[in-house]
């Protein structure tokens, strides 16, 4: 499907989802060929959105969406998402984006309020459709070869790192580099590490951590962790993280030294916490 401005296919590696885009104009768009192209990329596990600003109250519209699966989701209802879980992503994003959010978010909730929209951004938004349109197509190519950059290197740096520690690390979705399967038998702790976002390199600086998975995970190491290593830590929904290290200028000869740091002593801690004699939990 050709993405317009108001229409969107995005597409996953295991997934397809797609938009339909209403601002302030009803649901005249004809949703079975929208439909049909969605499950042509993706059979299985498909997703059809319509998002709307105004409520989707009209007998015929709401019958065009449920005959086409689609569901109805509005941004009000988006938006209470997105505020609610974006602080568990505030300190890893890229400031300048975090305004352009915002920015967006007030936008649109600004034409929720009236069903005449006549401010200066949104006129420039409906003057401005096709340019927009290219450049989060130019964007979205800019963050693809970025993470290129970024997989090749955790590819790399997880040799390097399986290589010295004689167990596999994972590298989740090509980008984060990890690893946690010290004994299943023993509550889940385990290393993490992935690039962060850079004006200008992609491999500028790369940041390590120690995480548990489950909060009672982390209480059952935490002592003996702030004990070895005092660092800020935070939590991310049941998640618990302790940031360890920003390396910067991909100095992969310390990333790795790091890495293999934090895996020796995660290894060394969960064997210790072992009963010697029944190898139950200490």
């Amino acid at each position: 499907m050709k993405a317009s401005f108001w229409t969107f296919l995005v597409k996953g590696e295991s997934f397809a989802l797609g938009i339909e885009n209403k601002i302030g104009a009803e649901l005249y768009n004809d949703l079975s060929i929208y439909k049909k192209l969605i499950e042509q990329t993706h059979r299985t596990n498909n997703y059809k959105v319509v998002l709307s600003v105004r409520k989707i109250e009209k007998e015929y519209e709401l019958k065009k969406i449920e005959e086409n699966e689609f569901d109805k989701i509005y941004y009000s209802d988006l938006f209470r998402v997105i505020k609610n879980k974006l602080g568990s992503y505030y300190s890893n994003a890229n400031s300048r984006y975090v305004t352009f959010l915002f920015d967006f978010i007030n936008t649109i909730e600004n034409m929720s309020k009236s069903t005449v929209i006549d401010d200066p951004q949104s006129l420039f938004f409906f003057d401005n459709s096709k340019k927009i349109e290219e450049l989060i197509t130019e964007f979205n190519g800019h963050t693809n070869r970025v993470l290129d950059v970024q997989k090749s290197s955790i590819a790399t740096l997880r040799d390097e790192i399986s290589k010295k520690s004689s167990v596999a690390w994972w590298a989740w979705q090509g980008w984060g580099l990890g690893y946690a399967e010290f004994d299943k038998t023993m509550p889940r702790i385990g290393v993490e590490s992935s690039y962060l976002t850079h004006d200008y390199d992609p491999l500028k600086k790369f940041q390590i951590f120690i995480t548990t998975w489950n909060l009672r995970d982390w209480s059952f190491y935490e002592e003996d962790v702030l004990k070895k290593y005092s660092r800020e830590k935070y939590f991310s929904d049941n998640k618990a993280c302790l940031r360890m290290d920003i390396i910067e200028d991909n100095n992969q000869e310390l990333i790795i030294e790091k890495l293999y740091e934090y895996y020796t002593f995660l290894r060394e801690l969960v064997e210790s916490k072992k009963l010697p004699a029944t190898g139950g939990l200490a």
